[in-house]
């Protein structure tokens, strides 16, 4: 069966059906019709696809790029599969594959049926010291003697044992929800790792939600940030930043989607961003979403903060920029719950949004800001581009960090296969200059099997060159 997230992602399962049932009719297979843009100035070209095997593998749920584990001088990638089944029991399971060819180099497969491991994985660097970049893998579902607390483990990429395994603390916790890497905030030359869960208060209810900092030397805790009031959900989604603060140390931040701000005199405001200090865990400023003109403008939930990224300095002020995503946000004037989806950029310097930032779904139900990756300059301009997902409208955009335009876009199967549910830039595997880029699209049928799963790794091709 299809991997039970239902106790794990209510509300994501929540946004999901939202955005599929605001999508029009289309016939089977047939994904969100796009308006023609010939003049892009890239086209994405598949190189390379893997296949799930089975009903229900989930294939490409998460894809996530990590070092060079066989010293060929490519970077590898990941590949979870919440749904893949060892033995007749389905316990989840992540590939480990090479950059420069595709090929399997290992396979780590959950402990116990149902635990959703692979549900998200991510390379750390070097952990142990072996000279061979760690990664790290989560299973929100699994249990201890506490149920459904979750769990997280750092793997050697040199060989596959665990390095250090932690686990939630209280029932239903679903630990390992989130995952980023912080720069060495200890002061021992190895980075940090920075582990959200929900805290929860009862099964299906909404948690304050929380954010562990562990050394990644010896896996200690070293710090606990929470969510202000029950029910923010702090912590479903985290990112890195450069040096906000200006002390040399990078910063982190945090979303917050369902965060209500509950001031007299105003509306309450569902969603917010918070920028933490690397150094001390202090909190630099929080911005909601009704400090922003867009959210007037949403009649039901916008889901601001539901996912960020830091895409580099878009602005050119020396400091990095976050990009934030509202994939329930509804266009000005539409009906209620259009559900097209909405990401702005806001500056690392003050919360102010950028000038020219608020990009707009294509179309009814297309969630745009599901999901969302930094690229790196792809166009030359010396500012960072990045990627975003509308998984319920099927497909992937690539933008220019510079003025927000649409640079390059791509469609999987159709809007119900989770195209872009996980999207990555990988190094250069081809060797062409430019990095590939990887795409989940998990519930893309594969043959004879349903919901199996594909994951594609695309080039950038300029289309000057066709």
């Amino acid at each position: 069966m299809w991997p039970n997230f239902a106790h794990d992602d209510v509300i994501e399962i929540m946004i999901s059906i939202a955005l599929l049932l605001a999508l029009p009719v289309f016939p089977a297979a047939s994904p969100l019709v796009l308006p023609q843009e010939p003049s892009l100035r890239w086209r994405l070209e598949e190189i390379r696809t893997h296949e799930g095997s089975l009903n229900d593998n989930a294939l490409g749920f998460y894809v996530n790029n990590c070092g060079d584990l066989n010293g060929d001088g490519v970077g590898e990638y990941l590949i979870g599969s919440p749904g893949d089944a060892k033995e007749g029991k389905q316990v989840g399971g992540v590939q480990v594959r090479s950059g420069k060819d595709g090929r399997l180099l290992f396979q780590l497969h959950g402990k116990h049926e149902a635990s959703n491991f692979g549900r998200i994985a991510l390379g750390v660097g070097d952990v142990d010291g072996d000279g061979v970049d760690d990664f790290a893998v989560g299973a929100t579902r699994e249990s201890t003697d506490v149920e459904e607390c979750g769990s997280l483990r750092i793997y050697s990429g040199a060989c596959g044992k665990v390095i250090h395994e932690w686990f939630g603390s209280e029932p239903f916790d679903k630990f390992g929800r989130s995952l980023t890497i912080l720069d060495d905030a200890d002061k021992d030359g190895i980075s940090e790792i920075l582990v959200g869960g929900y805290q929860p208060n009862g099964l299906h209810v909404k948690g304050r939600g929380y954010v562990r900092l562990y050394s990644g030397q010896c896996g200690r805790l070293l710090r606990t940030l929470r969510g202000l009031r029950p029910r923010d959900m702090f912590g479903v989604t985290m990112c890195g930043t450069g040096d906000l603060t200006g002390d040399d140390v990078r910063d982190f931040v945090v979303g917050s989607f369902y965060a209500r701000r509950m001031e007299p005199g105003r509306q309450p405001s569902q969603g917010s961003v918070c920028a933490f200090d690397g150094r001390s865990g202090e909190l630099i400023r929080r911005k909601f979403a009704d400090d922003f003109t867009f959210a007037e403008n949403a009649s039901n939930n916008p889901t601001f903060g539901r996912k960020v990224c830091c895409p580099g300095d878009l602005n050119d002020d020396g400091i990095d920029d976050v990009l934030v995503a509202a994939p329930l946000w509804d266009a000005d004037g539409e009906e209620k719950n259009d559900n097209r989806g909405m990401v702005i950029a806001i500056s690392g310097k003050d919360g102010a949004l950028l000038p020219g930032s608020e990009m707009q779904g294509v179309g009814r139900g297309s969630g745009l800001g599901h999901s969302l990756a930094p690229m790196g300059d792809v166009d030359g301009d010396g500012v960072g581009d990045f990627l975003v997902g509308a998984m319920a409208g099927g497909f992937v955009e690539l933008r220019s960090g510079k003025d927000f335009s649409v640079l390059a876009r791509v469609k999987g199967q159709s809007g119900k296969s989770m195209f872009g549910q996980s999207i990555r830039a990988a190094g250069d595997l081809d060797g062409d200059g430019r990095k590939e880029i990887i795409i989940g699209e998990p519930a893309a049928r594969v043959g004879e099997f349903k919901k199996a799963g594909l994951v594609h790794i695309y080039r950038l091709v300029a289309n000057s060159d066709m």
